[in-house]
């Protein structure tokens, strides 16, 4: 009996050490997956839909074959029906250089915390360019799209390879951008180019959009969150110009992108206020535009345009300098600024970036050129003065009569002024023009002012010159006109009270300026007068010259008889009435 719990052991164990001892049958491959499966292998220009959810995700992948010397880029439409936007549809790119990320409904964010979702997205993949020493590369694309919602979430894809990537020179090209669906083109500068303009066109002033440059670096931004973080940019609304130097590319080339913005106050447009958040009223931004680059003009041409400028302007200054008998005198002209292209905002400075010619640091050297007038003229003008001055104190030294018994005192103070002046209103366009803006705009009219107060002062002693103006009351006068300067500056730009408190400022300064200069001695404002005599007055010639002669017919029993005029033609043939006035004879 002791040996029955040996024996019932050996039973349990008797079917494993059966089954272990068994030969093993090798192992049956997995079935394999259908080609057409979206894990395996999908294809260009075909729309798949799906739901993702939670416990779902659907993986695509996309194959093709760069050749060297082609640069082939894909772009990737998706489309959701969902506008849940705690549970949208995420879809993640990933290619050889890296991963591209978005989310359906694509978010963006507006002034004042409005925000606009669009269930519309598509974007172009930085692409990879095989070279010769790599020869055919096998570009993947693998795109995988997933969700968190628990019920599913329902969308489209659509894969396309684009077939007009890379921009020539000299030759349009035309496309529709909208803020969720940015566009980027390539463009490689050809042997014999070394400097291009980007020439952008549209018909329609807004939307806003955004034009980028920006090296050739993956990923690229092309969102209007980030599309300022690389690169030069400058909004537009129908034209935009960028001009570019093939020096400042390693690789010769580079990616201009086209952003279009959700609101337009970038541009200097109004904005539309929500009623609610997160609406899609404005899905039809979409705005179409025209790229071509061009290249720029050659630095002979260049040389030429400031050659001839300076032959016009020198043959006049000497002109005038033969007149005057005096002698040329060189100028030189060294404006001490550099411009800060570290931002690269083009926005910054307003310059018509179509006729812009740079010129080492500077953007637009022929915009500061252009002011050598100013300068050459103003001291031609003081040469003329000095001239004139001179030919004056020898004639008071030889006493003769005219210059001392007849015409008016001479002011030649003024003129010298008028004319340092008008040197300094150059030298400050120059200054103002490296980098024009609205914040030193006053740098180019200060001067402007100066001369326009000149002129009024030297009007006045023309006018009266046994009168001198006070010095402290004409330069406190320019004084006022700058801080009036300065105040439209800072509180003119969108606020309507400052320009109408300008413009009653400005009408009653232009009455008092124009009565004291040409009615001094005839007119007189009684301010000590109890009863406000200069009211008094204005309101008795109202109602004599208006209200009494307009007010009623001259000759009230022609009127009252309607009895015809005589003929101006015809000799009075009639009598006297009894109010004195002509009756005609039957």
């Amino acid at each position: 009996m002791r040996g029955c719990p040996r024996i019932a052991l050996l039973c349990a164990l008797l079917p494993w050490l059966l089954h272990a001892a068994a030969p093993r049958r090798p192992a049956q491959p997995l079935p394999s997956r259908d080609r057409r499966d979206p894990a395996r292998g999908s294809d260009f220009d075909r729309v798949y839909s799906g739901v993702v959810s939670l416990t779902t995700e659907n993986i695509y992948s996309f194959n093709y074959t760069s050749q060297p010397g082609q640069v082939n880029a894909v772009r990737v439409y998706v489309n959701s029906s969902s506008e849940n936007l705690d549970y949208p549809v995420l879809v993640v790119v990933r290619q050889q250089k890296g991963v591209l990320s978005w989310q359906v409904p694509l978010l963006f964010q507006g002034l004042y915390q409005r925000s606009y979702n669009y269930q519309e997205v598509s974007r172009t993949l930085c692409p990879s360019e095989a070279t010769n020493e790599t020869g055919p590369l096998e570009q993947l694309v693998i795109v995988d799209v997933t969700s968190m919602a628990p019920l599913g979430a329902q969308y489209k894809l659509l894969v396309t390879k684009i077939t007009h990537f890379q921009l020539q020179t000299n030759v349009a090209f035309h496309f529709t951008a909208s803020p969720s669906q940015p566009q980027y083109f390539l463009y490689k500068f050809p042997d014999d180019v070394d400097s291009v303009i980007i020439k952008v066109r549209s018909e329609m002033a807004y939307p806003c959009s955004v034009v980028s440059v920006q090296n050739i670096t993956c990923p690229v931004h092309d969102l209007d969150h980030n599309v300022e973080f690389n690169g030069v940019y400058q909004s537009m609304t129908k034209k935009a110009a960028i001009t570019l130097q093939k020096k400042d590319f390693p690789s010769k080339q580079f990616f201009v992108v086209f952003v279009i913005k959700p609101e337009d106050y970038a541009c200097g447009g109004s904005f539309f206020i929500q009623e609610k958040e997160n609406q899609t009223w404005n899905l039809h931004r979409t705005k179409n535009l025209k790229v071509t680059i061009v290249p720029s003009t050659k630095g002979s041409v260049d040389v030429n345009s400031i050659l001839i400028s300076l032959f016009i302007f020198f043959f006049f200054y000497f002109g005038f300098l033969l007149i005057v008998l005096v002698h040329c005198i060189s100028i030189h002209i060294n404006v001490l600024h550099r411009v800060a292209n570290t931002t690269g905002n083009q926005d910054i400075c307003y310059y018509n970036f179509l006729c812009a010619h740079p010129l080492g640091v500077l953007s637009a050297f022929n915009n500061i050129f252009s002011n050598l007038g100013y300068v050459l003229l103003g001291f031609l003008f003081l040469l003329i003065v000095l001239h004139r001055d001179i030919l004056h104190h020898r004639a008071l030294e030889a006493k003769d009569s005219f210059a001392m018994e007849y015409g008016i005192p001479k002011h030649f103070g003024v003129f010298y002024a008028m004319g340092i002046a008008l040197i300094m209103e150059g030298v400050l366009s120059a200054c103002y023009h490296v980098c024009p803006n609205y914040s030193n705009f006053q740098f180019d009219t200060s001067f402007m002012y100066m001369i326009a107060g000149l002129c009024m002062l030297k009007l006045y002693q023309t006018r009266h010159p046994d009168i001198n103006a006070s010095a402290y009351a004409a330069y406190a006068s320019f004084a006022a006109v700058i801080t009036l300067t300065v105040l439209g500056v800072v509180f003119g730009k969108n606020d309507v009270w400052f320009w109408v408190i300008f413009s009653a400022i400005h009408v009653l300064a232009s009455l008092a300026l124009s009565t004291q200069i040409y009615y001094m001695g005839r007119f007189k404002i009684d301010v000590s007068d109890s009863d406000l005599g200069i009211f008094r007055r204005a309101s008795m010639v109202f109602y004599t010259d208006f209200v009494q002669q307009c007010g009623r017919p001259l000759y009230m029993v022609r009127a009252c008889s309607g009895v015809p005029w005589p003929s101006p033609r015809e000799p009075g043939n009639g009598r006297r009435g009894r109010l004195g006035a002509d009756t005609q004879v039957p």
